[in-house]
């Protein structure tokens, strides 16, 4: 009993021992059970300091990744040149995505038709919609805009609105008026690479610029009369080809140049009649678009190309007869689809034809003319010239003979696809004593405009809704095609 007592005592006595050796490990003031439980959580605060700082450097290192990929866009920028007409101006872009777009569409050379407005700015399309942060901007001389994402504006004065800023050119407001503020302009820009090598550029720079070029209000007598010494041209009528769209045969006629060679390749003008019209309304053996023709190549106002007489009738032709007016607006509208699937491939075929955008152009008049409109932008990837000649509605919905199949859209808007299917001429004309198509004709180029769209829209003084305006109408457009 005795050892146990003191085995007992020597047990407690060690104990208190140890509880006072650990209490003066902590006589520095803290206490002892939290002292192990802090020192835990100062080591933990500092590894996950480290691992902070860790994490916060790799999270900066993308912040400077993109820090270096804007200078670098920004440096690609920057090496975008100017020119307004034949001046080259000095332009410091801005540092945004909307000028990083502008620099990918200029690739190759990107020339805009400015218009001046308001008396401050002139103003153009790109064709296209780009990237847009528009804020509300006051303008000063110098200053470079997006407008609604598809138009580029320039000032040569100053104006408040919602705008997406591209750049500035370094010239004064006395300069910039000078250069903006006497009459309408053509805009070029070009990257770094090209501007310092014409070569490069070469394909955008050779282009004519048609929009600039005249327009006439009449014809001269001469390019209207046979002459004994001219060759008009060899004709092919009646020729058969097979239509997929209309489900059986038909008909077209062709005019072939003077000097006709199949060794050589040919442009296409494919011609399309009004209301009521067919294939060889237009294009037959004196006609006044063939003698057109042909006093304007012998004259050099033309180039050879062969222009084709289209029917746009596509059904069956044992059917034509009995078609209401209403199914016969039908009829015609399926020769948008009839011409770039069947009749462009026959020709192309049959004929020696050059082919490609540069290549082909339409025109038509008054119900033809709306025709002519839907198929341009509907095959504007094979198509680059348009012409429609007081034009009917139907292209597009338009306030014009609501209710009625004169006004049945074939497209929603005016679109397009691409920056490389821009046409590269669209002409539309009325005459001042048009009975029908005055508005309609001004309302598909102002929707145009409204989407960035280039066109020509000519209001002609004296002329009405007859062939005396289909003549004139082709007098400018043979003028414009096919130079390129």
């Amino acid at each position: 009993m005795r050892v146990r007592n003191i085995l007992a005592v020597f047990l407690i006595v060690v104990l208190s021992m140890s509880l006072m050796a650990c209490q003066s490990k902590g006589s520095d003031g803290s206490k002892t059970d939290g002292n192990v439980l802090e020192t835990a959580a100062q080591e933990g605060r500092e590894q996950n300091s480290e691992t902070e700082a860790a994490s916060e450097a790799e999270t900066i290192q993308p912040d400077q990744n993109a820090a270096q990929t804007v200078e670098g866009e920004q440096e690609n920028a920057n090496t975008m040149k100017m020119r307004i007409g034949d001046t080259e101006v000095n332009v410091e872009w801005e540092e945004n995505r909307s000028v990083y777009a502008l620099r990918e569409l200029a690739a190759g050379g990107l020339t805009i038709n400015m218009s001046m407005y308001g008396g401050f700015e002139q103003v153009g399309p790109l064709g296209t919609d780009l990237p847009r942060d528009d804020e509300q901007t006051t303008t000063s001389a110098g200053d470079i805009v997006l407008y609604s994402g598809n138009q580029i504006v320039i000032f040569y004065g100053s104006n408040s609105w919602a705008y997406t800023r591209l750049g500035h050119i370094d010239l004064s407001a006395e300069e910039m008026s000078e250069l903006l503020g006497h009459e309408d302009v053509t805009v070029t820009i070009l990257t770094e690479k090209e501007a310092a090598d014409p070569a490069a550029s070469a394909t955008s720079e050779a282009l004519p610029d048609l929009y600039a070029m005249e327009t006439y209000d009449s014809v001269p007598e001469y390019y209207l009369e046979r002459h004994e010494d001219i060759d008009y041209g060899t004709l092919d009528e009646d020729v058969e080809y097979y239509s997929t769209t209309a489900g059986d045969r038909k008909y077209c006629n062709v005019l072939l140049p003077a000097g006709y060679d199949t060794s050589q390749e040919y442009p296409v003008l494919y011609m399309i009649h009004g209301w009521g019209g067919q294939y060889d309304s237009h294009i037959y053996e004196g006609s006044t678009l063939q003698t057109l023709y042909g006093n304007m190549l012998s004259e050099g106002l033309a180039v050879p190309m062969i222009i084709v007489g289209v029917d746009m009738y596509t059904d069956i032709l044992a059917d034509k007869d009995d078609k209401t007016e209403e199914e016969m607006r039908l009829c015609y509208d399926k020769a948008v689809d009839d011409i770039g699937l069947d009749l462009m491939p026959f020709i192309e075929e049959k004929y020696s034809v050059k082919t490609g955008r540069l290549a082909t152009a339409v025109s038509g008049v008054s119900q033809g003319a709306t025709t002519s409109l839907a198929t341009g932008f509907k095959w504007q990837s094979k198509i680059g010239y348009i012409a429609s000649l007081a034009p009917d509605p139907g292209v597009i919905p338009t306030p014009y003979y609501e209710g009625t199949y004169w006004n049945w859209p074939i497209f929603d808007d005016f679109v397009i696809e691409s920056p490389e299917t821009m046409p590269r001429y669209i002409y539309l004309t009325v005459g001042t004593e048009d009975p029908w198509n005055i508005d309609v004709t001004a309302y598909y180029g102002e929707v145009m405009d409204r989407n960035g769209i280039p066109n020509q829209n000519d209001l002609v003084e004296g002329y009405g809704h007859d062939s005396d305006f289909w003549a004139l109408g082709h007098y400018n457009f043979l003028q414009k095609i096919f130079l390129d």
